[in-house]
């Protein structure tokens, strides 16, 4: 879902906050210690031991530091070992205006994509019962429609698992703002296809709608709505009794949340620099890729089945075959961050993780497991200035529970600048929109760049500059944070991509039809030539110059196209203020009026550069130019030209606005 886990920055637009004064500090900081009784039995009894007390105090230090600097409305965290249930502790509100305190064991939050380890799970049952297969094209499962070929290879199953399909990313309708909007799965999954941009099983690039599409298949082989299949076959078999894929619809629908959750749904907050507003539940159409609420007790549960290999207690919900399998990388091989068979899956402290993050618009979550160590944490918010903060606590428990167990770290090699120069260069992630306007978000922060740093290593910059030191195999490790980043070497000996440390997304070398920088350098010199065309008609008109009739044509005609450019260059600048002052909910407003503006002011735009490719034989052959007019004639041709052929690779000549 949106999030800074499973998304590129391209997407911050959806999640801008900018809104109203929330309690101080201080009064958050009164109900950070408020943890509520829990039964414990289905995983034994606390240990009430001084490592516990003391990893106790270290998790509420740095939740209270957290809810401070990130303005977080509540929290709720569960700790998970050896089948011991450590920590379950609620903090700051779960309603603000009520000054209610998160209750751990009743409130529901929206746990955003961790959604699709469900879906996965559910998924990875029906193959462990031999009733869909990993090796299958997913049209095997599909009646209502197909996903169209491409490539010459299928999509298989187990490329929706692994993040591998090849789409390209689906914002369409995703999200919906009212219950009239919201529809089925199916018609959404049927007329929201994405183009497929690589082949399948190659490149790891995070899909919103191949998780939708896993769950969908669930729903056709089982024959059971996602949602009750969920509750029918993971839910209710582990006493998951405060978690569920329904949303707050109509009372009466098949999706619709029962009354008795809905009640203990915690609030959701839209957070700015420093302030916070209420906000409303996200209704997620692709339900099987987001839409879960759950209590940190629940997933204590879930987490703990999962670390069991599919059992909890005496209950089963996969066979423990299968449910290695699912931790097992289907594309091994990687030293960085990638998916197992549905989960996020990296070494961190020389053990191997099992995780996701999710995050809607407004709740941010993180849930990491270590299996070796029987580790499990599991943090979310219902508003938080940073969406990656359950992330970065969850990591630092997980750290601090390992403790001097650490396996150690690989070495780094030497390394020098003509080393560096392979890697060298401009990428741009490959999680983003290739066939409509919805592109042009990967041109202000879906670029990543990398450089070499004063201490011969590499400054690798997607979503925040950070360096890196070499460790073989074209790896590369951040002593900061521990993140590794991979590096794909193509023929001859340059690096075709990256993927990035969190390994969610590829990043791959910058198009050259898609290159950010020469957008921007394209608007600059357009300004530019647009304001030295305002100064000549000025000078002109002031010097009473003339001319004959093709040169008075010719100068009318680059003074109108100054202006016209110089209209769409504002309405672009009033489109991007509009959408940071919507903020979240531009995702509901896409396409505005403004930007349908700005797309019309294009159009007209590329008939005045028509007109200046035209005017190129009278102003050479029929017009009193000098040699400084024609010069400056074409060069704003050519200017305007690029301009056109920039907005072209970006899609936006026309109204292809998804």
């Amino acid at each position: 879902m949106i999030s800074k886990f499973i998304m590129p920055k391209a997407i911050a637009f959806f999640v801008a906050l900018v809104l109203c004064p929330l309690t101080t500090p201080r009064a958050a900081n009164a109900l950070n210690n408020q943890s509520q009784p829990v039964d414990h039995a289905y995983i034994g009894q606390t240990a009430a031991s001084e490592a516990d007390r003391e990893l106790i105090s270290f998790i509420d230090g740095i939740l209270t530091a957290n809810m401070e600097q990130h303005n977080m409305a509540g929290a709720a965290i569960s700790v998970v070992q050896d089948d011991v249930l450590k920590i379950l502790k609620g903090y700051g509100y779960a309603d603000i205006a009520q000054q209610q305190p998160v209750n751990p064991s009743r409130h529901m939050f929206r746990i955003g994509s961790i959604t699709k380890t469900f879906t996965f799970t559910l998924l990875m049952q029906l193959v462990g019962e031999g009733q869909v297969s990993l090796d299958a094209d997913v049209n095997d499962y599909l009646s209502a429609f197909k996903i169209p070929p491409a490539f010459g290879k299928p999509v298989l199953v187990r490329d929706l698992l692994s993040h591998r399909p090849g789409f390209e990313e689906a914002y369409r309708n995703l999200f919906v703002d009212s219950p009239e909007k919201f529809h089925t799965l199916e018609k959404w999954l049927a007329n929201n296809i994405p183009a497929r941009v690589f082949p399948p099983g190659e490149t790891t690039s995070y899909s919103n709608y191949g998780a939708a599409l896993a769950g969908y298949i669930v729903q056709e082989v089982s024959g059971t709505l996602y949602e009750d299949q969920l509750e029918q076959k993971i839910l209710n078999p582990l006493g998951m009794s405060s978690t569920t894929a329904k949303q707050l619809l109509p009372a009466g629908g098949p999706q619709a949340m029962p009354e008795a959750q809905a009640a203990n749904v915690a609030g959701v907050y839209a957070t700015g620099t420093g302030y916070l507003e209420p906000a409303d539940f996200e209704l997620i159409v692709g339900a099987p890729a987001g839409s879960i609420s759950s209590t940190a007790a629940d997933m204590a549960r879930y987490m703990s089945a999962h670390l069991g290999y599919g059992t909890l207690g005496d209950v089963e919900i996969l066979r423990a075959e299968t449910a290695r399998t699912m931790q097992e990388r289907p594309y091994p091989g990687r030293p960085s961050a990638d998916y197992a068979h549905g989960f996020r899956t990296e070494n961190l402290l020389g053990y191997s993780t099992f995780e996701h993050g999710g995050a809607t618009g407004t709740s941010f979550s993180s849930m990491i497991m270590i299996p070796e160590l029987g580790i499990g944490v599991f943090i979310t918010t219902n508003g938080a200035g940073l969406a990656t903060a359950p992330q970065i606590m969850a990591r630092q428990i997980v750290k601090k529970i390992i403790g001097g167990r650490s396996k150690g770290r690989p070495e780094f090699i030497a390394f020098s600048a003509a080393s560096a120069e392979p890697f060298l260069g401009s990428y741009m992630t490959t999680r983003r929109g290739y066939s409509g306007l919805i592109k042009i978000l990967s041109a202000f922060a879906g670029a990543g760049s990398v450089s070499l740093s004063p201490n011969n290593g590499l400054i690798i910059n997607a979503g925040g500059p950070d360096e890196y030191f070499p460790i073989g195999n074209n790896a590369f490790r951040s002593p900061k944070s521990g993140e590794v980043v991979s590096f794909t070497l193509g023929e001859d000996g340059r690096a075709t991509q990256y993927t990035v440390g969190y390994g969610h997304t590829t990043m791959r070398r910058t198009p050259a039809d898609t290159n950010p920088q020469a957008l921007f350098a394209a608007l600059a010199l357009a300004s530019i030539v647009a304001i030295l065309q305002f100064i000549s008609a000025w000078r002109q008109r002031s010097e009473g110059k003339s001319g004959n009739f093709w040169t008075l044509r010719l100068s009318r005609l680059t003074l109108l196209a100054a202006v016209s450019i110089t209209a769409v260059l504002l309405a672009l600048l009033f489109v991007i203020a509009e959408m940071s002052s919507l903020g979240r909910n531009v995702i509901f407003a896409w396409p505005m009026n403004s930007l349908t503006l700005l797309l019309a002011l294009i159009i007209i735009q590329l008939l005045f550069t028509l007109a200046l490719l035209a005017g190129l034989v009278p102003a050479f052959t029929k017009s009193d130019l000098n040699v400084w007019r024609k010069t400056h004639y074409v060069l704003l041709t050519l200017v305007f030209v690029n301009l056109m052929l920039q907005f072209n690779n970006w899609n936006m000549i026309g109204f292809n606005y998804w």
